[in-house]
C-alpha cells in the first residue's frame, strides 16, 4: 500500500512538473510574440503562464477536491477565453491554442467531467468559428478540435486502465491470484480499528501447506502453482462477498472474516476442508494442511491476532505430524 501512494505522489508531482513546463513554453511563445509585434495576442495570452503555475501549486500541495475543481476549471477558463476572442482575427492559431484543453482537462479534472467540458468546448468552437468564417472552415475547425478530443480520451481511458492493473497487481499474489502480504497489514489494521469501534466480531483463517518445498520437488512449480489458483477458487466460492483470502508466505494462506463469531469461523473452516478435499488434484493427493482459527478478543491488536493464529497452525502441525506417526507406527 505504501508503494501505492508513493506512485499516487509521483503521479501528482510530474503532473505539476508538466504544468510548470508549460508554463515556461507560453512564457517562450509571449515573447516571441512580443518580439513580433503581435501585440493584442501578447495582452490576450498574458495571464495563462499564471494561471498554469497555479493548477501546478494546486496540484503539488494536494489541495482539497472542491479547491482542485476550481482552481482547474479557473486554468481552463483562463486558457479558453482568449482563444476564442481572437478567433476572429486568426482561426488556426486560435484552433491550436484551443487544443490544449482536451489535454489539460484529462490531466486536471475527473475524466467523465472532462470528457463532458470538452463535448461542451467542441460545439463552442463551432458557434464561434461560424460567426466570423465560412461554414466549412468552422466545420473544420470544431472537426479538428473533435477528433483531438476523442484521441486523448481513448489515451486516458488506456492509462487508466494500466494503472488499475498496476495497482491490481501491486496487490495480489500472481501466482495464486490471492492478496499478498503487503495488502494484508493493511486490511488487518483497518478490520481491527473497525472492530473496537462498533464491536463486531472479525476473525482469521490460517491455510497451512505443509512440506511446501516437497510439493514443489515432486509435481513442479507450473503443477504447484495450478493447484494453488485452484485452492484459493474454491475458498472464494465458500466465502462471503466482503471477505477475502490472502496469501502470506508461500506455504501461508489467511482467510480474513468481518463480523464473524468464533463458532461462524469453526464452521467456514470445516466445509473450506471438506471441499478441498473433495477436489482432485496430484499436488492434493501429496500434501498435508493444517487449518486453524482465531477470533479477536476485546482490546487485542492486528499483530497480537495474527501471532495467535500462527501459534494454533503451529500446534495442528505437530498434532497432524504425531498422528501421521501413530498411523504409520
Amino acid at each position: 500500500m505504501m508503494e501505492v501512494l508513493v506512485n499516487r505522489n509521483r503521479l501528482l508531482r510530474l503532473r505539476a512538473l508538466a504544468f510548470v513546463v508549460l508554463a515556461l513554453v507560453m512564457l517562450a511563445l509571449l515573447a516571441d510574440l512580443y518580439w513580433l509585434g503581435l501585440y493584442t495576442r501578447v495582452l490576450a495570452l498574458m495571464l495563462t503562464p499564471p494561471l498554469l503555475l497555479l493548477a501546478a501549486g494546486a496540484i503539488w500541495m494536494e489541495a482539497s477536491a472542491l479547491q482542485s475543481f476550481w482552481v482547474c476549471l479557473l486554468t481552463l477558463t483562463g486558457l479558453v477565453i482568449p482563444q476564442l476572442w481572437l478567433m476572429a482575427d486568426d482561426l488556426q492559431a486560435s484552433l491550436h491554442g484551443l487544443l490544449m484543453v482536451p489535454f489539460l482537462s484529462c490531466l486536471m479534472l475527473e475524466h467523465r467531467l472532462a470528457y463532458r467540458i470538452n463535448l461542451l468546448m467542441c460545439g463552442v468552437v463551432l458557434v464561434v468559428a461560424l460567426l466570423n468564417n465560412p461554414c466549412l472552415e468552422a466545420l473544420r475547425a470544431a472537426m479538428i478540435y473533435l477528433l483531438v478530443m476523442m484521441a486523448v480520451a481513448m489515451l486516458a481511458r488506456m492509462l487508466l486502465q494500466r494503472q488499475a492493473l498496476l495497482h491490481s497487481l501491486m496487490l495480489h499474489d500472481e501466482v495464486s491470484g490471492a492478496c499478498n502480504a503487503r495488502h494484508f497489514s493493511v486490511v488487518l489494521g483497518r478490520e481491527v480499528a473497525r472492530s473496537q469501534r462498533a464491536r463486531r466480531p472479525v476473525s482469521l483463517i490460517g491455510l497451512s501447506l505443509e512440506e511446501y518445498g516437497q510439493l514443489l520437488h515432486l509435481h513442479g512449480a507450473a503443477a504447484v502453482a495450478h493447484f494453488l489458483a485452484d485452492l484459493v477458487v474454491a475458498v472464494r466460492q465458500e466465502v462471503r462477498a466482503g471477505d477475502d483470502i490472502f496469501r502470506l508466505r508461500d506455504d501461508l494462506f489467511v482467510l480474513m472474516l468481518p463480523d464473524c463469531p468464533e463458532d461462524g469461523a469453526i464452521v467456514l473452516m470445516e466445509r473450506i476442508k471438506r471441499q478441498l478435499d473433495q477436489r482432485q488434484s496430484p499436488a492434493m493427493a501429496d500434501m498435508a494442511l493444517a487449518v486453524a482459527t482465531v477470533t479477536r478478543t476485546p482490546d487485542e491488536n492486528g499483530v497480537d491476532l495474527e501471532k495467535r493464529l500462527t501459534k494454533r497452525l503451529a500446534k495442528q502441525r505437530r498434532a497432524n505430524l504425531q498422528a501421521a506417526a501413530f498411523v504409520n507406527g
